[in-house]
């Protein structure tokens, strides 16, 4: 696998190392991992554990439930847990696109993690991205339980009707 990022091929001699967390949720471990390219976006795995994994390569085939910018708090109030570093998977390398609606104007844009830009777009692009935005610890949490208890989450309410056709 070669892929370039920032003008540097990258491959299986060096790969991207970054943190892997653990937090506790309704009474089950949950994992996450830092995104290299910037400071606060993780990848949330889905997955849990009644206890702390010992082997957290394993996340390496795990699906994950959301890639997301969190609120610099959230990793305190959450009380994340670092135990360990893990490569980054291939499809982590390159950090997904968001997108972006204003109301006013009623456009989209697409933002790019990597570069910080923002470039108009629309909503067949937009379609199924995640909106460019920081959650707070308490969203973060709704969205993980919605998820696993097969609820709708409120907080993604807003998008919904955003793409409803």
């Amino acid at each position: 696998m070669h892929v370039i990022l920032n003008s540097v091929l990258y491959n299986e001699s060096n790969m991207i190392e970054t943190n892997i967390f653990t937090f506790v949720c309704d009474g089950y471990y949950m994992y996450a991992q830092k995104m290299h390219y910037d400071s606060c976006t993780y990848a949330f795995f889905d997955y849990k554990s009644k206890r702390i994994i010992n082997d957290f390569s394993m996340l390496s085939d795990v699906p994950i439930l959301f890639i997301i910018a969190i609120h610099k708090s959230v990793p305190r109030l959450f009380k994340f847990k670092k135990i360990g570093k893990l490569f980054l998977r291939e499809d982590f390398l390159l950090p997904p696109l968001f997108y972006n609606f204003d109301n006013i104007s009623k456009n989209f844009f697409v933002y790019n993690a990597l570069d910080g830009s923002i470039t108009p777009s629309d909503k067949k692009q937009c379609k199924g991205l995640e909106c460019a935005a920081v959650w707070e610890d308490n969203h973060v949490l709704d969205r993980i339980k919605d998820d696993y208890e097969g609820r709708e989450c409120v907080w993604l309410k807003e998008d919904k009707e955003i793409f409803s056709d």
